[in-house]
């Protein structure tokens, strides 16, 4: 306040020297009016100058030292004061200007992560939605859109409640707890099977996790079914053989005059059940893909010994087999698998064909690949079993297929050993009709005499 007040006599100072001065020199020339007028214009002058330039300095950097260039005290405090300052600002500006620079590096960073983060959901094969905190549908991936049958025009910002008709997904989204989950249909496919999980993250937000879990399901019920038609297949013979054994046990004497016939059945359901085992290990073998040793398999002459073994399992029924096959080309196969893969389709063609049927085996090759087919003209499959009739114990007629002495895994072993080759098999049928099964070997697999088939260009 001192300080302020010397000031301020200072500048009065200055002034009234200015004033005296001009009227010494007014008394002099003997125009002391216009003399003071005169140094009361310039002291005007002065002080609007000195006013320009500090407002000057105030908005450009100060560069020289321009105290000289202010004649009164006042003057000269103003510049002080504003090149102090100037300087304060300029290092608030730096400060300002490395605080956005970091702030936007920060954003950037920001943007990227969630760029990625979303690029990751994208790609994810489970549909997942972002739910802001009013339970709004805010963002979705790709899956969502199939499985959920969501759409950008549409349905963002749409309640999340509204995804699915009824109450219990209603009920879901309203009473979930972590690590809740709930199974529901697919709005976009009754067939599909969606396992649908609320997961919250961030504040009030939540992502749902929908996936589909059909082939996971059908996968439970085919084990299901297997362990069950398995228990089944072997408690049929052995309730059998049991039963002849506690009978023999119990009174012996019973079975004396028929005992050839007792050991009969009970030889006939040892073999049933040794079929299906050996069944089963072969299944269990092509599943866990061990490593099989290939072998250079004539296809010409599998299928001649095949015949001769076929002509025998036909017995009474007295078939028509006919083969027609090309000759000179051997497959790159396990010969066990191979011959499995043969026999059991051609007793599939014996047992399900009519007594004096026609059963056809074929084999021919083309620029695509190599061809084995059995064609019956037997009872035929209906189309609606066609889908499953390779299943394991999947039979499109359970009573005719027991009574015939059929094990349910024939077909199952038949195209586990096509895709161990990398080919494939196709069933075409027509009820009373017959039915054709052709198995379709790459060219990489053939082999014509002594030189292998190069495969062909698409």
């Amino acid at each position: 306040m001192k300080n302020l007040k010397n000031l301020w006599y200072s500048e009065f100072s200055v002034v009234l020297l200015a004033i005296l001065a001009s009227g010494i020199l007014g008394l002099i020339f003997g125009f002391l009016f216009e003399f003071l007028f005169f140094g009361c214009l310039l002291l005007v002058f002065v002080y609007f100058l000195q006013f320009g330039l500090i407002v000057y300095d105030a908005s450009t950097e100060v560069g020289l030292d321009r105290k000289l260039f202010y004649l009164t005290p006042f003057a000269r405090r103003w510049f002080t004061i504003v090149r102090n300052n100037r300087s304060l600002v300029n290092r608030l500006e730096l400060s300002v200007a490395r605080y956005k620079g970091r702030v936007a590096k920060r954003k950037l960073r920001m943007a990227t992560a969630v760029r990625g983060f979303r690029d990751s959901l994208s790609v994810m094969s489970d549909a997942i939605v972002l739910v802001d905190r009013q339970n709004r549908i805010d963002w979705w991936n790709p899956a969502a859109s199939e499985l959920l049958g969501l759409s950008r025009s549409i349905d963002r910002n749409k309640p999340l409640k509204s995804l699915f008709n009824g109450k219990e997904f209603e009920n879901f989204v309203s009473n979930y707890e972590d690590d809740d989950s709930i199974e529901l249909r697919s709005p976009t496919s009754e067939d599909a099977l969606l396992s649908l999980r609320l997961t919250p993250y961030g504040r009030d937000r939540l992502i749902l996790q929908a996936r589909d879990v059909t082939r996971i399901k059908h996968l439970e019920q085919v084990r299901r079914d297997f362990v069950a038609n398995a228990s089944h297949e072997l408690r049929t013979p052995l309730t059998v053989v049991h039963g002849y054994l506690e009978t023999m046990m119990d009174n012996p004497e019973s079975v004396k005059d028929n005992l050839s016939d007792v050991l009969g059945q009970m030889h006939l359901q040892t073999v049933r059940i040794k079929v299906l085992v050996e069944d089963m290990l072969t299944l269990s073998r092509l599943d866990q893909s061990f490593s099989h040793d290939v072998q250079i398999v004539s296809m010409e002459s599998l299928l001649k010994e095949v015949l001769v073994e076929a002509k025998i399992l036909s017995g009474v029924k007295q078939h028509n087999f006919i083969l027609d096959t090309v000759s000179g080309y051997k497959i790159h196969a396990n010969s066990e698998d191979l011959r499995s893969l043969v026999t059991n389709l051609v007793s599939n063609a014996i047992r399900y064909t009519p007594a004096e049927g026609t059963i056809d085996l074929m084999w021919w090759i083309d620029d695509t690949g190599a061809y084995f087919a059995v064609r019956d003209n037997g009872i035929g499959i209906e189309a609606e079993h066609l889908s499953r009739i390779t299943e394991r114990f999947y039979r499109a007629n359970v009573a005719e297929s027991r009574a015939s002495g059929g094990t349910g895994l024939g077909l199952a072993i038949v195209k586990n050993v096509m895709e161990t080759l990398g080919g494939e098999l196709s069933i075409t049928s027509k009820p009373a009709s017959g039915s054709t099964f052709t198995c379709f070997f790459p060219l990489s697999c053939i082999e014509h005499e002594t030189t292998q088939l190069e495969i062909l260009p698409d």
